[in-house]
């Protein structure tokens, strides 16, 4: 590891540690829980157990994962999007039609679940009969006779796509498949896909916890102008069954100091401001 990647590495940690001892003190002094000394897990002491903190003298003891959202988003290098867009173009020969335009969000990263989503709902278009499928407009792009052959899978499979970052998917005549950026009116700045996004990246770590019998928060370190206020009242979509506590820790800039907190857990879903 180069000098530079141990600095950024050294500074993430001081981060999470930082929004670690936000969460203890909030615990004390919102649940009113003593949440005792906080034990490194990330798969180190035990390779099941992969969240980022645990609280073995906490009752119950409680398990603690940390993530992040930003305002910020890196353009892919290169590489990595002709090696996506090959990889996109295989897919689309198997289904059938191989030339796509293919819509994404413009905060949309090439994650390893964006191709496979974008795969499953070209695959829907070309099941279905459809020149184009949104994965927010089908209602309208399909019609109702169309509609009532709808399944289970394809509800599932749009809402993965949308989490993703997938808008539309449409078929042309050549040209393989290209993919576009675009910029919503609706929620381009909303956070509340970020949001989803993240308990669901997060959900699966905490709920391995969970079923050992820990006590599961996600504290997510939020940097964004919009924050504060689109926050505020705001109701949480679904959590995840093996989260049991969620934190959101604001601030204007990465690793800055922190502007508000917020707090919710899986029954009581809105948003209360704590800081």
């Amino acid at each position: 590891m180069s000098p530079a990647a141990r600095i950024v590495l050294a500074m993430d940690e001081a981060r999470e540690v930082e929004i670690a001892e936000w969460v203890e003190r909030f615990v004390r002094e919102h649940l009113g829980e003593a949440p005792g000394p906080r034990c490194r897990q990330n798969g180190e002491r035990d390779p099941d157990l992969t969240v980022d903190f645990t609280y073995e003298d906490a009752m119950p003891p409680f398990a603690l994962e940390i993530t992040s959202i930003t305002d910020h988003f890196d353009e892919p290098d290169v590489r990595h999007v002709r090696s996506f867009r090959r990889r996109l173009n295989r897919e689309a020969a198997k289904l059938g039609w191989p030339h796509w335009v293919v819509g994404l969000r413009t905060e949309t990263k090439l994650s390893s679940g964006l191709a496979p989503s974008v795969v499953t709902v070209m695959g829907f278009a070309v099941e279905l009969g459809v020149p184009e499928l949104g994965t927010a407009s089908y209602p309208r792009d399909l019609g109702a006779d169309l509609a009532s052959r709808l399944t289970a899978e394809f509800y599932e499979g749009v809402r993965q796509a949308r989490l993703h970052g997938v808008i539309s998917v449409a078929r042309t005549d050549s040209g393989g498949v290209r993919t576009i950026r675009v910029e919503e009116f609706s929620d381009s700045r909303s956070l509340g896909r970020p949001l989803e996004r993240a308990m669901a990246a997060k959900g699966m770590r905490l709920g391995r916890a969970k079923r050992r019998g820990y006590w599961t928060m996600l504290a997510i370190d939020v940097t964004r102008t919009d924050a504060e206020r689109y926050l505020m009242g705001y109701r949480l979509p679904g959590v995840p069954k093996g989260i049991d506590h969620v934190w959101l820790f604001v601030g204007q800039r990465p690793g800055g100091p922190l502007r508000a907190a917020f707090y919710a857990n899986r029954e009581e879903r809105r948003l209360v401001q704590v800081a």
